[in-house]
């Protein structure tokens, strides 16, 4: 026909666009082309949402644990995402309701768990939090807020092997380890490499914190600040009990 041009799924209109990305569940639709990245990248939280729920079964704790992972992951996706849990929660509680048999015993069951339900989330109890959290160098409130949350609901501030006071140390994140700290995080793991790192950065604000969290200065900490001559740094770490060995006497000659 003359004059007929083929459409081509860039000519949809953005909400049948955004129903084919949420049920094809396939993040790289978004970089297909220029168009659909415009249209998808600035969804709203409901999209993203709708698409960690279709992704991950209808499984809101699920969506969580392994939603959590994408970079697009944030405080309202998750409150969306515990809003979808309770609901389920609910559906739970009023299907035992109707299963049982005693008056009394379901008016009280139906009382508690609505008190619960109310104030109720998705836990993450001894999970590791997103490495690529703790590799951003620029303060971020709101991965700031979302490690807080994380940790809140209970996960791990020391897996995987001590890595999130061991970046933070290495960016200088002063904020992040004394949130760590604040949840339980070993602050002399992997054989001090926190105090390590701050020391041969002089970083003197994130090394004076690690002691008061009880961490005792070692030898090779010491060498090192020697090697890059930074004395002041030695000093302050020989106040606190590194007792330079013959290698580092040496090398103070």
């Amino acid at each position: 026909m003359a004059g007929f041009q083929q459409k081509t799924i860039e000519d949809f209109p953005v909400e049948i666009l955004t129903a084919i990305f949420v049920l094809s569940t396939n993040h790289n639709l978004a970089l297909a082309s220029k168009r659909l990245h415009s249209s998808l990248a600035g969804a709203p939280t409901s999209v993203k949402v709708d698409w960690l729920l279709q992704r991950y079964h209808n499984d809101p704790v699920q969506a969580f644990h392994r939603g959590v992972y994408w970079r697009f992951f944030d405080m309202q996706v998750l409150a969306g995402l515990d809003q979808q849990y309770c609901r389920q929660q609910r559906w739970i509680v009023s299907e035992i309701k109707h299963t049982t048999s005693a008056q009394s015993s379901r008016a009280s069951a139906g009382q508690s768990t609505s008190t619960d339900l109310n104030n109720s989330c998705i836990p993450y109890t001894s999970i590791s939090i997103p490495s690529y959290i703790f590799a951003l160098e620029s303060a971020n409130p709101e991965h700031y807020a979302l490690i807080e949350e994380l940790l809140v609901r209970g996960a791990s501030p020391n897996t995987p092997l001590g890595y999130p006071i061991i970046k933070s140390a290495i960016l200088g994140r002063l904020d992040i380890i004394k949130l760590l700290l604040k949840y339980g995080a070993d602050p002399s793991a992997r054989k001090n490499m926190a105090l390590r790192v701050s020391a041969g950065r002089n970083n003197f604000e994130v090394v004076k914190l690690l002691f008061e969290h009880g961490v005792s200065a070692d030898n090779e900490t010491l060498r090192i600040c020697v090697q890059k001559n930074l004395w002041e740094m030695a000093n302050l770490l020989i106040k606190h009990g590194a007792a330079p060995d013959m290698l580092t006497l040496n090398q103070l000659q």
